[in-house]
């Protein structure tokens, strides 16, 4: 599942939807959280929360500048916490689908403050690249 779900993310160039584009995805997240709540499966509502995370266009405002093992660790977190609050409010429904809400905006947050700090990263290093250039340029020139 959680390749999948870095393979959408890393398939987008436009940060809208591109979750869309697998057809299998709410399958496997409906698997993922049939294992995390046990028998009989989790309310139905629980599976439309995670599935608007998934399916529907979410703001991820540099999706392209993030890398395989940041999506992997933050997917890790935001599954490891659904799982930590099913155990938690497995008997509290409302709360537990405030409780997602907020691991779902935290997820997304987390992705935008990531893809930032890579996009500035990306943008420093072409800086440099090309101030090396021009003085290796200017060199040339100067011979």
């Amino acid at each position: 599942m959680l390749y999948l779900l870095v393979g959408c993310l890393l398939s987008s160039a436009d940060g809208k939807g591109c979750f869309r584009c697998w057809p299998e995805l709410p399958a496997l997240v409906d698997y993922d959280l049939q294992v995390l709540w046990g028998t009989p499966g989790p309310p139905a509502e629980l599976s439309q929360s995670i599935h608007t995370l998934f399916m529907e266009e979410h703001n991820i405002r540099n999706p392209w500048y993030l890398d395989r093992d940041h999506l992997e660790e933050e997917a890790a977190k935001f599954f490891s916490n659904i799982d930590l609050a099913i155990k938690k409010l497995q008997d509290d429904k409302l709360q537990l689908l405030e409780e997602i809400d907020t691991f779902k905006i935290l997820f997304s947050e987390r992705l935008n403050e990531i893809s930032e700090a890579l996009k500035e990263k990306g943008e420093r290093l072409y800086w440099f690249w090309h101030k090396k250039k021009d003085q290796e340029a200017e060199k040339v020139l100067l011979r």
